[in-house]
């Protein structure tokens, strides 16, 4: 083992400077520059070389011994680990029984499709369930904290991405991928994409005014606002009696199916309504197909209907409907292609997955594009 006298880090600022000198580590040590075994300098001599201090050093060693591509040992030093070939165990996280409750479909498709697509690569899996309630769940979970800490895991998934997890997972010292935020290693539904394919459809179709029923609160930052916008891009009448979204978050639960089922027969009510209804997701959806077939709406002559579905999870609907899909196997992919590019010290970088037409919209649109 060899100390390696200088080393270069050039920074800029004001860009973040732990993450450039992170960077630029990992850099040489991806390109063999800093070889297996290879003895860093003292954070001391590495903060005089990037002109910063000592806690900006630590701060960026840190997320390299996350990434596994460097060890610590106190009195000892700092070397360049030797990286396994194969990427296991990895750990799962979810912050609610979605193995055994039927609170989420989507959740447990997901486990499952994580679990299936780890054995395949020849990973080990372990599971996590944490059954603190939702306001204790900002601190560590002290199973997976010494896990990470004694290398029992190489990386982990969360598989719900909510701010109260977020500042905890993120000091693990392991990768970690997240299931629908917006941090780096992150996998999220595109749903800037999701509008546009759906409202240019139902635009196609010959809509010329739209509803919307959400089983969210808020999607993201700027869906709604998004939403209005690619309306008035299309020419698309929206009125606010049209819109609707629950109070909070709606699971996968018999509540979301009554939410779809309240929402449609409030919006067929209404004196005016729209020729076009988008419904997202497809546990609202479920509730929206019982109650048009319950008010035998002729679709697709008094209402176009664009529903939202995921490709590995079952939405019987009988009557005509376009349908924008998404697929969990992608997500899952994704998040594990998310903990093998840490693992083998690739920078991540946000996954955001695409969605496809399927139905009677899609195939009005395959018969104008022949």
């Amino acid at each position: 083992m060899s100390t390696l006298p200088n080393l270069a880090l050039q920074v800029e600022r004001p860009l973040v400077v732990w993450r450039q000198i992170a960077d630029q580590m990992r850099s040489k040590i991806l390109s063999n520059e800093l070889a297996v075994g290879t003895k860093l300098p003292s954070t001391a001599e590495l903060a005089k070389l990037a002109n910063t201090d000592v806690k900006t050093i630590h701060r960026a060693l840190t997320e390299l011994v996350r990434e596994g591509l460097i060890t610590r040992a106190r009195k000892v030093g700092t070397y360049v680990s030797e990286r396994k070939s194969v990427m296991s165990p990895i750990g799962i996280y979810h912050s609610r029984n979605v193995i055994t409750e039927r609170s989420d479909l989507f959740l447990q498709c997901l486990h499952g499709e994580l679990q299936r697509l780890a054995h395949d690569k020849g990973i080990a899996v372990r599971i996590w369930v944490d059954h603190r309630p939702k306001e204790k769940q900002d601190t560590v979970l002290p199973e997976i904290e010494e896990a990470a800490r004694a290398r029992e895991i190489v990386g982990l998934v969360s598989s719900v991405a909510d701010p109260r997890h977020l500042a905890w997972l993120d000091k693990l010292r392991v990768p970690v991928a997240y299931n629908g935020s917006f941090m780096r290693s992150s996998v999220r539904s595109d749903m800037n994409q999701m509008l546009d394919l759906t409202l240019e459809n139902l635009k196609a179709q010959g809509c010329r005014s739209v509803a919307l029923i959400s089983g969210f609160r808020t999607i993201s930052s700027d869906f709604f606002e998004k939403f209005h916008s690619k309306c008035a891009e299309l020419g698309l009448e929206v009125r606010e009696e049209w819109l609707f979204r629950p109070d909070q978050f709606i699971g996968e639960t018999k509540n979301s199916y009554e939410f779809g089922f309240k929402c449609f027969n409030q919006l067929w009510a209404l004196p005016e309504r729209p020729d076009g209804l988008f419904v997202y997701p497809d546990g609202i959806a479920r509730g929206v197909i019982m109650a048009a077939v319950a008010k035998q709406v002729n679709t697709p002559e008094q209402l176009k209907l664009m529903l939202h579905k995921n490709d590995e999870i079952d939405l019987f609907c009988p009557i005509p409907a376009t349908f924008v899909v998404s697929s969990v196997r992608d997500n899952a992919m994704a998040l594990l292609k998310q903990l093998n590019d840490q693992f083998h010290g690739r920078v991540p970088q946000p996954i955001q997955l695409q969605f496809k037409l399927t139905g009677i919209g899609a195939e009005l649109a395959a018969v104008a594009n022949a």
